[in-house]
């Protein structure tokens, strides 16, 4: 944002823009965007006043939400809008075209798709998806795990959910942890580390070992788990790049094919 900010200045000039034919193109093609490198993930008009709404991500994949003019005279960075006469947030539909094929898994079979970020080690999360059993002939929930960074134990569960098992037992594996049991994911990270430490453990064990040596053979260690979390940690870097886009600040997060945001989760 700070990039964006330093390159919006006081004589940003940003091409007309025609109120039919506009698209992503449109502002990605414009000179304060390309300046940034930003990838636009959606635009609407802000009612009928000649403003629309841009948000997407810069090319750090940083997100960003701002409006600008039909004319391209004025652009602000905002937190947000406000409709004074329903006293409501203004709020884009999603483009969920750009999550499907990318969720980390499926759970249930019903005819209504909605879209859950979610993070493990989430209390609010967990509450969600202890009821989701009850739940699987109305709704396919298409899963992203969404780690939050200040919770520490989020990425271990997610490699256990992730790697521990197939597709099929991955939403099975995430309910086991929103019912409170911590042994397995725990386990499972556990045998991996002593796995990956294995055939240096008389080495490290030497007292006399090489300060060099150690760090060289943590390294290889560090390098074996990360092999085997390959596809664990691509997984989970393609749902924070996703809920970056979309402008995801929190979970869970729940969302329809239609775009809209499923603010009271517990009414599904």
């Amino acid at each position: 944002m700070k990039k964006l900010l330093l390159t919006l200045g006081l004589t940003a000039s940003l091409s007309l823009l025609g109120a039919g034919n506009l698209s992503k193109n449109t502002f990605e093609n414009m000179q304060i965007f390309k300046d940034i490198g930003a990838e636009v993930s959606n635009f609407g008009q802000v009612g009928n006043t000649g403003m629309y709404m841009v948000m997407g991500s810069d090319k750090k994949k940083n997100p960003f939400k701002v409006v600008v003019d039909s004319k391209g005279e004025f652009l602000f960075l905002i937190q947000s809008v406000i409709n004074t006469k329903t006293k409501s947030e203004f709020k884009l539909p999603i483009d969920t075209s750009i999550l499907e094929g990318k969720e980390t898994f499926t759970y249930g079979t019903g005819k209504e798709v909605i879209y859950v970020f979610t993070d493990p080690e989430c209390p609010y999360c967990k509450k969600f998806e202890k009821v989701w059993p009850t739940l699987t002939d109305k709704y396919t929930f298409k899963v992203f795990l969404f780690n939050l960074s200040f919770h520490k134990k989020a990425v271990p569960m997610s490699n256990y959910i992730i790697s521990g098992g197939s597709k099929e037992t991955r939403g099975d594996r995430l309910i086991e942890i929103a019912n409170g049991n911590d042994t397995n994911w725990l386990a499972f990270n556990s045998k991996l580390e002593k796995e990956a430490r294995k055939e240096f453990e008389t080495q490290l064990q030497d007292k006399n070992l090489n300060k060099q040596l150690k760090k060289s053979i943590e390294k290889i260690i560090k390098e074996k788990i990360a092999t085997e979390l390959k596809e664990a940690t691509e997984l989970m870097k393609t749902a924070t790049e996703l809920g970056g886009q979309l402008g995801v600040q929190g979970t869970p997060t729940t969302i329809k094919t239609n775009g809209e945001t499923v603010v009271d989760w517990s009414k599904l």
